[in-house]
Order: structure tokens, then sequence, then C-alpha cells
């Protein structure tokens, strides 16, 4: 373990949810490249938001087992509404949460696609709060920071104006593209 890794880790700013990131994920693995070496910021570098099967640590494993379980409870929610089997969708996993199921059903009845996935990842970073209240100065802390500034990134990067405009090109691309259409098949 790095000497410098408790000053580095009592350097980083606060996350809070809802809230754009301090610094950005790139900013974040420059500091770890200068501060701490190449290794650990590989190590940093490797995490995902997605479950890969292949945990680097028993942090990360702990993380995976949960949302391998999420993933699988909105399956198994998805599935139970269009009356089908969830089976082909389920991914093992060893971990079983069953006071999550609930909160989960309940993130999953809210009144939008937009509002469901800011509610579901609302219970992630709650998982992580809860995975981190273990570790405070260790590699795992970094851990468990990286995928909480992953998760603040993904929802900073949504700009609510830009993807107004984005669907609105789309819709008149696609009315051009019909008219198009329909006047070469007229002529």
């Amino acid at each position: 373990m790095p000497a410098d890794l408790f000053y580095f880790i009592s350097s980083l700013p606060a996350l809070r949810w809802g809230e754009k990131p301090p610094l950005s994920y790139n900013a974040f693995l420059a500091a770890c490249q200068e501060q701490l070496g190449s290794d650990l910021t590989a190590q940093l570098k490797a995490i995902s938001l997605i479950p890969d099967g292949h945990p680097a640590s028993t942090t990360l494993a702990a993380w995976e087992d949960w949302e391998t379980y999420l993933r699988n409870t909105i399956a198994e929610i998805r599935a139970a509404k269009l009356r089908k089997s969830a089976a082909a969708w389920l991914r093992a996993g060893n971990g079983l949460y069953p006071g999550d199921r609930k909160r989960l059903e309940d993130a999953l009845n809210q009144p939008t696609p937009r509002d469901r996935e800011q509610a579901v990842d609302l219970l992630r970073w709650q998982q992580l709060e809860q995975l981190a209240a273990m570790h405070q100065f260790d590699v795992a802390a970094l851990e468990l920071y990286t995928l909480k500034l992953l998760l603040s990134e993904k929802h900073a990067g949504r700009n609510l104006d830009a993807g107004k405009k984005a669907y609105q090109q789309l819709v008149e691309q696609g009315l051009n593209q019909a008219k198009e259409q329909q006047e070469s098949t007229s002529a």
C-alpha cells in the first residue's frame, strides 16, 4: 500500500448524490497516477459500474454480488409484468438482499423512465455508502470512491435541454425521411 494513501484519500473532495462531482473521473485518475503510481491507477481504471464477474478485491466482489442481485431482480420484475420467464436474462449471483427487493420495486414504479433510473441509481449510491462505511483509508475506499464518481458522472453528464434538442432533431430527421420516401413512391 502506498505510503501516501491516507493523505491522498483525505484530500479527495466529497461526493454527494445528485450533485455534479467536484472533479472528473479523468482528473481523479491523473491524480492517482501522480500520487499513487501506475499499478493502483490501473486497478482503479479497470473498475466499471457493470459487473464483469472478475472483481479485483473482496470489496468489489461484494459490490458485484449486490449489483448482480439488483439486475436479476429488475429482470424478474420486468418479466413478471410481461408474464414471461426471466430465466434467460438472469446471471449467477451469490447475494440475497430481500430488503432491497421492495425498495427496488418502489423505484421501478416511478412514473417516468428517467425517474426510475434515478431511483435505481440512488439505491446503488446507498449501497456504495453502506460498503464505504467499513472502509476509510484503504484501497477499498478508493475503489468505492471510483464507483461513486462514475455514478455521479453518469448523472452529471445529462442535460435536459441537450436531450430535448437531440430528440427534436431525430424526430425531424424521421419526418423528413418519411416525406422523401412518400414522394419517391408517389412519383
